[in-house]
């Protein structure tokens, strides 16, 4: 898949000079004539960067386009060398839309991204906190710099209404406050700590999600 529902992926691969033995990069585009846009971009450096950019652009010329985009996220370093070039960075957020991800096994999704919320969890904060959402729960605890999670919740959790508003906490498309006050009053409960803990673990962010990776 391109970088939609209705579009069309190719790939053009960036090797080592001299061989085609080793990768270094590859960018997947939309293979249209309407637009020359990069769906996905993999591989790191400024030769590879600049390999693909060159490939892009060159690709626009053949198309009579006028613009290059990118479907990427905005730390990605595909945008961050773009940005030496002169770029438009944009963010949408439809307003019937939301972050579009699911979460399926709680646990196991926290287990996931534990090492992340351990660099996350602030010192003096509580040493544990559980989750609790409709269809089930799950505790993080932090021991030594290591966060682990175990199914099912041990003493006072911090409620969540549902699997949908634990997935947008994840992404950073709303935040503890947000979810508590600002829009649906009553969707995140729990008591001070936890909450503030909360707005630490799952900051507000530029929620992203690489179009190839959405079915």
């Amino acid at each position: 898949m391109g970088s939609g529902f209705d579009k069309t992926g190719a790939t053009e691969v960036v090797y080592a000079p001299g061989t085609v033995g080793k990768v270094l990069g590859y960018v997947l585009y939309d293979e249209t004539e309407e637009r020359c846009r990069a769906a996905e971009v993999g591989g790191s450096g400024a030769q590879v960067q600049g390999a693909i950019i060159r490939f892009l652009g060159q690709r626009a010329v053949q198309l009579k386009r006028e613009r290059v985009s990118a479907s990427v996220a905005s730390a990605h370093p595909f945008s961050v060398y773009c940005r030496s070039l002169g770029c438009h960075d944009e963010t949408r957020y439809p307003a019937n839309g939301g972050p579009m991800g699911r979460i399926i096994d709680l646990p196991g999704f926290l287990a996931g991204i534990a090492p992340e919320l351990a660099l996350r969890w602030p010192d003096g904060a509580p040493k544990q906190i559980s989750l609790q959402c409709e269809d089930g729960g799950a505790t993080l605890t932090k021991r030594r710099g290591v966060v682990t999670v175990k199914a099912g919740t041990s003493g006072r959790s911090l409620r969540v209404k549902d699997a949908a508003l634990m997935m947008q906490l994840a992404m950073g498309f709303r935040h503890a406050d947000d979810a508590d006050d600002a829009i649906d009053a009553g969707t995140l409960s729990g008591t001070r700590p936890q909450l503030a803990l909360a707005r630490e673990l799952f900051p507000l962010r530029v929620a992203y999600m690489s179009w190839p990776d959405r079915f």
